[in-house]
């Protein structure tokens, strides 16, 4: 007979292992959204995906845009918050590296 203790372990286990496999099907859906109506044809050939710490950049002709991809309830992380926050202060530059 399993104690109350073993349980709550097991239940706690099954809990971690249906919070991993979520998270492995948001990353895995995060790169097939660039091929949804949501995109455009421009679009959709402009993005390009990073994954972390956003999901991804549209290097569009006139503009760029950072792409952070969610589904249901899930809310950006503080990292991304901050690169949200950066971006949106302008704080963005371009640097080239020559070798």
């Amino acid at each position: 007979m399993k104690t109350i203790n073993s349980l709550k372990q097991e239940l706690e286990n099954k809990d971690k292992y249906i919070l991993n496999a979520y998270k492995k099907f948001g990353r895995m859906f995060e790169q097939f959204v660039p091929f949804t109506k949501r995109f455009s044809k421009e679009d959709k050939e402009n993005f390009k995906f990073l994954g972390q710490p956003i999901d991804g950049i549209i290097f569009g002709k006139d503009k760029i845009i950072f792409v952070e991809i969610k589904t249901g309830k899930s809310e950006l992380t503080e990292n991304q918050k901050r690169v949200r926050d950066l971006i949106q202060q302008k704080k963005v530059n371009f640097w080239e590296v020559r070798f």
